[in-house]
């Protein structure tokens, strides 16, 4: 059965070219891989905004704003005769809001003091897609959902992270590895720096690209990708992640790349097609038991950190030996939430992403915090009861970690 195929529409009517720039850069990076559904992006624009942009040509022509990837330009080149400007309050505009089936709302507010809100209510079937940077701290995630249930290879990209996941257990079965380390990017990291992993499967963020000689040490074979705004956004710091990312992928053959199942489509826009196969979607889901064994079920659950939704249950179906190390937490949560490591992520480009997602800057930090700390705790447990010893090589001001260090 093929998948559906949509029409799409901005709403409200775009009033200022920051905004436009914005929300046009951002909406073709995050619809692009679903070309083949995607019947028409419509952009209705204030009548003052479309004399200076009259047509997406017209817009391409301009310079790139300065924290857009410029992948997305060539993207939007690519989808040309699917995207269009229509001048607000006209026939047209009307006639596009009546054709379309999903509305990306880029000022939430402004959404719905006008008489677009009344129009699209009248249609139970349309879908409402929020993705306004200034009020949404999800911004970028609610983008991938929406386009997901357009997507027409959800089940084969489920298929085949099933088939690589069995294929990577079986070699990591076959050469007799029992231990999985999970590598984090805390400031303790570097206590690590003369650690010899070649007694063991090292599991990895993309944040720990950019150190090479250390990436060169642990010769990583698992990288997990579950963010797409930092690692699999439309900014210029999420390409300078995957121009790390790329590099690693070839110089270490046997390298993949963990990512939630709906990212798939993302990742595959992000990396050469040679590259694609190295790719495994799992399905990450809510409300369901934390899962311990991949094997026996392709699905981990849901929750908001790179190391309880990807990293443990992974290294728990592989191994029954789990060493953490640099996986520090924090006593307090700081403005980016935890501190890093040198040569760690990209904190001094953060400005970059408070430009394209400041709404991230509304989540709170200290309930993030405590409920991670939670979580692991939790996590921990049950990999525990399940059979596997966990111990934290450096020191951790997460609890449940700080519990079981032992200096390795």
């Amino acid at each position: 059965m093929s998948a559906p195929q949509a029409s799409a529409c901005v709403l409200p009517a775009l009033q200022a070219e920051e905004d436009l720039l914005d929300t046009f850069y951002k909406l073709i990076w995050y619809t692009a891989p679903y070309r083949d559904q995607l019947l028409s992006l419509g952009f209705p624009l204030h009548p003052r905004l479309l004399m200076h942009y009259p047509t997406p040509a017209s817009l391409l022509a301009r310079p790139l704003p300065s924290h857009v990837d410029p992948a997305c330009q060539r993207l939007a080149h690519e989808l040309i005769d699917r995207l269009h400007f229509v001048p607000s309050e006209c026939p047209a505009y009307w006639e596009m809001l009546g054709n379309a089936q999903m509305f990306f709302l880029w000022d939430e507010q402004g959404y719905e003091n006008s008489l677009d809100a009344l129009t699209c209510a009248a249609t139970f079937s349309k879908t409402l897609i929020r993705a306004d940077r200034h009020r949404n701290p999800y911004d970028g995630f609610t983008e991938v959902d929406g386009m997901t249930s357009i997507s027409c290879h959800s089940v084969s990209d489920a298929q085949n992270g099933i088939q690589r996941f069995a294929e990577l257990a079986r070699q990591v079965k076959d050469a007799g590895i029992d231990k999985c380390y999970i590598i984090g990017t805390g400031p303790n990291l570097q206590l690590m720096r003369d650690h010899d992993f070649s007694d063991g499967y090292s599991i990895i963020t993309t944040s720990l690209l950019g150190n090479r000689d250390f990436i060169a040490r642990i010769q990583p074979r698992l990288v997990c990708i579950v963010d797409c705004v930092y690692q699999l956004g439309f900014t210029t710091y999420a390409q300078r992640v995957r121009e790390e990312l790329i590099p690693a992928l070839y110089q270490y053959p046997r390298l993949q790349v963990f990512t939630r199942l709906q990212f798939a489509p993302l990742m595959r826009q992000s990396l050469p097609a040679d590259l694609h196969d190295r790719i495994i979607a799992c399905p990450m889901l809510g409300n369901v038991p934390f899962n311990a064994d991949l094997l026996r079920g392709f699905y981990t659950r849901d929750i908001p950190n790179v190391l309880t939704i990807a990293m443990l249950p992974v290294a728990a179906t592989l191994a029954r030996t789990i060493e953490v190390m640099g996986c520090d937490g924090s006593p307090a949560p700081t403005r980016n939430v935890w501190d890093y490591a040198p040569g760690a992520n990209y904190t001094g480009e953060m400005q970059i992403l408070d430009i394209a997602h400041p709404a991230i800057r509304q989540r709170d930090n200290r309930a993030y915090l405590n409920q991670h700390n939670a979580q692991v705790a939790e996590v921990l447990s049950i990999i525990e009861n399940g059979g596997c010893s966990v111990r934290s090589l450096t020191p951790s001001h997460i609890p449940a970690l700080a519990h079981r260090h032992k200096a390795g």
